[in-house]
């Protein structure tokens, strides 16, 4: 019986439904910041990002997540929302 449950579990991890493998620095990283370079017009080696709810090293990137991208003189906040990450400050 307790076989079954962990194949069952290792079967729910292969499929991707349910074992966070990515941190939401990663996520942000090859989700956004190509976007973030573009809109602050900044090299993306040039930007640093920074967990503004939650650590950049946590698993699982979940909406509301949110982080900070500065770089050049300027800096912005990104949210993670259903649609993907997004600008959520202004004065870029």
């Amino acid at each position: 019986m307790v076989l079954k449950t962990v194949a069952f579990l290792v079967g729910i991890c292969v499929l991707g439904a349910g074992c966070a493998t990515t941190t939401i620095g990663e996520h942000f990283q090859k989700h956004a910041l190509n976007r973030a370079s573009f809109e602050m017009q900044c090299p993306k080696e040039r930007l640093q990002i920074k967990g503004l709810n939650e650590e950049l090293e946590r698993l699982g990137p979940a909406t509301g997540d949110q982080v900070g991208v500065s770089g050049c003189g300027k800096h912005a906040v990104y949210v993670l929302t259903q649609n993907g990450w997004i600008l959520n400050s202004g004065g870029l």
